[in-house]
């Protein structure tokens, strides 16, 4: 009796004071109000939503009544109410001491209106806890029963609420779901065990809970919402005795009012989604910020002429692949036939037409080129390209490789933006300008390699000559014959030039830059001094011919003993870079850090430094100089 005058003394100081909990109707306010519960994306862009509607409205068929407003945009649904099938409930109420008086007396008659709102097929139980918990009604359908245990139940003793919860988890049952609510107005006294063991019964079992929290100074509401968070359920407050119904009709509403609204969405990521009920005193709304997975389209708000149904073939990504590839026919057929170059007898053809027709296409390209060499020109690159040209034994004009390169790279932009997009296009040009190059310095090297295979045959086949009684431009005539391309060509060159009045030596050596051969600028050194002093040329051919064997014999040699060097060098500066592709395609994810943090730039700038200093040093090691 002192311990429950202390405790009523102490409510009215507080009260009086303004000192005291006071949540502002919390029961009421659940009570008359609609929650999204819960949310599946899984399946999206179909989205499930679970709510559950105002406790006056709990008992009625609302599927007519809801709709669905995505980012304020209405969306056809299908609204379901969610079954209780398969639901038993346990009533657990509070017995404590704190309990007697009002407090119980309000506790009994929310709790025979929750039993009443409750479906007369959903099993109930009844358990009250004081210092320890007990059974008042196992599991029935008799709801005379449960309302006559309410009654029975006298408040007395400490609170063991940590030991209720774990009794009503481990009331034996006979449904496959299980709802406990929990009314308490004071913290745990005299459990045998802390609130860890109540969360862990809960974290394993199947029952769901939610707590009617009647405030008091005894409360202890940081504990029941640790109990609620252990299955996602829920605490509703109610600041005094009077606002114990409208709290359990608002559990009542959650357990028995679940409405399941299924809708096709059409947006991605933070979205607002409101659901709304039409109700005789007007709408009810709930809010809710999803965060939806993937990417989809916006819904077009301006009519099209052609929907993709209607074009059919032509929307599809085959069409649209063939006609890249009409394109890049186009362009070949360009390069192919008006930079063709034309025979004697059609440019005479052509110089006897009238100068008023109309210019053709070629004729365009000929302008085109003659600017492109007049902008060379300019810049002083002309003969650099000329000469590369040259080298690699390709009759083109410097003017007319940029238009080529100009056409190829503008039909590669227009390719890869179709195919790519923009930057795609972009990337793809400069592929070919770079393609464009590197074709040009393979090629020379691929000539100035045969020219060097040729040049010990070709003198043997020119001192034969000269000691066959041919004179050394006639020598040079035969080679020119009998020899294969490169050899051929140059051979063929030089003679031409000395016809046209150029030195001969000179000629000689002209060839000898265009081709970057050591050994034949030796040939042309030896001829240099016989034309000066005299002497058997024969012989200085057959000599200077011996030491380019030798000197092919031992280069031969040196590839040969460094070939696992090289090949190892190979592999070494390639293994980084195939790794990085393959962890790339394997497990994207592994080396996002790299490129994501400073950190990992600057891991791969010193890769970067090591990569290249451990390149060039084994190409020093592998590539000797003989």
């Amino acid at each position: 009796m002192t311990r429950r005058l202390l405790l009523a003394l102490a409510a009215s100081v507080t009260a009086v004071l303004g000192l005291g909990v006071q949540p502002a109707e919390a029961g009421r306010d659940a009570a008359s109000s609609m929650q999204i519960v819960a949310v599946d994306t899984a399946d999206h862009p179909t989205v499930s939503m679970v709510v559950t509607v105002p406790s006056g409205l709990a008992n009625h068929d609302l599927s007519a009544a809801f709709g669905v407003r995505e980012a304020r945009e209405p969306r056809d649904a299908e609204v379901e109410r969610v079954s209780t099938d398969g639901l038993e409930v346990v009533l657990v109420i509070d017995t404590s001491g704190s309990m007697e008086g009002a407090p119980m007396a309000a506790a009994r008659d929310a709790a025979k209106a929750f039993v009443a709102d409750l479906p007369q097929s959903t099993p109930l139980a009844v358990l009250g806890f004081g210092a320890a918990p007990a059974v008042a009604a196992p599991f029935s359908n008799d709801r005379g029963a449960a309302v006559s245990a309410i009654d029975q139940l006298v408040p007395a003793g400490e609170t063991a609420l940590y030991d209720a919860v774990r009794a009503a988890v481990a009331l034996p049952g006979v449904a496959a779901r299980r709802a406990i609510v929990l009314l308490s107005d004071g913290g745990d006294t005299v459990s045998a065990a802390p609130i860890d063991g109540a969360v862990e019964a809960l974290k394993t079992s199947n029952a769901s809970i939610s707590i009617v929290e009647l405030v008091s100074p005894e409360s202890d509401h940081d504990a029941l919402v640790v109990l609620a968070d252990a299955r996602d359920g829920r605490v509703v407050a109610a600041s005094d005795p009077s606002g114990l119904r409208d709290a359990y009709a608002a559990v009542a509403a959650d357990l028995v009012g679940r409405y399941r609204i299924t809708y096709t969405s059409t947006k991605a990521g933070p979205t607002d989604v409101t659901v709304v009920l039409d109700t005789p005193d007007g709408e009810v709304t709930a809010d809710k910020r999803l965060t939806l997975p993937g990417r989809i389209a916006p819904t077009p708000t301006t009519p099209t002429f052609v929907s993709a149904e209607d074009a059919g073939f032509l929307a599809s990504n085959t069409a649209l692949m063939m006609g890249a590839g009409l394109l890049g026919v186009a362009m070949l057929w360009f390069l192919a036939t008006v930079l063709r170059p034309k025979s004697h007898a059609s440019r005479l053809a052509t110089t006897d037409k009238r100068s008023d027709a109309k210019p053709t296409m070629s004729t365009f390209a000929q302008r085109a080129s003659a600017a492109a060499e007049r902008t060379l020109d300019r810049r002083n690159k002309r003969r650099t390209l000329d000469q590369l040209l040259e080298q690699g034994g390709i009759a083109l004009r410097a003017g007319e490789l940029v238009v080529i390169g100009g056409a190829a790279t503008i039909g590669g932009l227009l390719l890869g933006s179709v195919l790519l997009g923009p930057l795609g296009g972009i990337v793809l040009a400069a592929v070919v300008v770079l393609g464009i190059r590197t074709l040009l310095i393979v090629k020379r090297g691929k000539r100035q390699r045969q020219f060097a295979d040729l040049l010990d045959d070709t003198l043997q086949m020119l001192a034969g000559s000269l000691r066959a009684g041919y004179g050394l431009m006639q020598a040079i005539d035969a080679a020119a014959r009998e020899a294969e391309s490169p050899m051929a060509d140059e051979l063929r060159r030089v003679s031409a030039e000395v016809r046209l009045g150029r030195d001969f030596v000179e000629s000689l050596e002209s060839m000898s830059a265009r081709m970057s051969s050591e050994d034949f600028s030796w040939v042309v050194q030896a001829i240099r001094i016989h034309r000066e002093v005299g002497g058997d040329l024969g012989e200085v051919l057959d000599r200077v011919g011996e030491t380019i064997r030798a000197r092919g014999r031992l280069q031969r040699h040196v590839r040969a003993l460094s070939a696992e060097g090289r090949i190892s060098a190979y592999v070494l500066t390639a293994l980084p870079f195939t790794i990085a592709a393959a962890m790339a395609v394997l497990n994207p994810g592994y080396l996002r850090v790299l490129y994501t943090t400073s950190v990992g730039a600057a891991l791969l700038v010193v890769a970067a430094v090591l990569m290249t200093t451990g390149t060039l040093w084994l190409r020093k090691i592998v590539r000797p100089t003989y």
